[in-house]
């Protein structure tokens, strides 16, 4: 059984933070399905989301991830914050919210571990935004 020490944890948190990183080249962190409440006709859609360093892109279909068809996307810049919200409905259990300066756009997964990653994900690149924006203020 190995152990890792904690010099090794270190260097792998520290890979897996710059991971999220903006200046590296855009690169795929997760991917999956997540319900959007479409507040126009208060109806769930199905969307194929895909998470990269820069955007949160969204596909109606697998189909349409495979042939690139990106429905819509959200820079990840635009980010303010994403909260767990309690469930919308007897049937939406897992909901979340992502808040941008212009929208508050409401999803549900389809577990409860899930949601947990992508709450986790979400506020992990939105730390590593803050901080990038707080270090470059400072080095002015």
């Amino acid at each position: 059984m190995s152990r890792v020490t904690t010099k090794e944890s270190s260097n792998q948190d520290v890979i897996y933070y710059n991971s999220f990183s903006r200046e590296n080249p855009e690169h795929i962190i997760d991917r999956g399905y997540l319900y959007r409440l479409k507040k126009r006709y208060n109806k769930w859609k199905k969307y194929y989301i895909l998470l990269t360093n820069r955007y949160l892109y969204f596909f109606k279909s697998i189909k349409d991830y495979e042939n690139n068809k990106i429905c819509k996307s959200i820079d990840l810049d635009k980010i303010i914050d994403t909260v767990e919200l309690d469930p919308l409905s007897r049937t939406r259990l897992h909901c979340m919210l992502i808040i941008t300066p212009l929208k508050r756009i409401r999803f549900c997964a389809e577990s409860e571990e899930d949601l947990t990653k992508w709450l986790v994900l979400l506020k992990t690149i939105i730390k590593i935004r803050r901080e990038a924006v707080s270090s470059q203020q400072a080095n002015i």
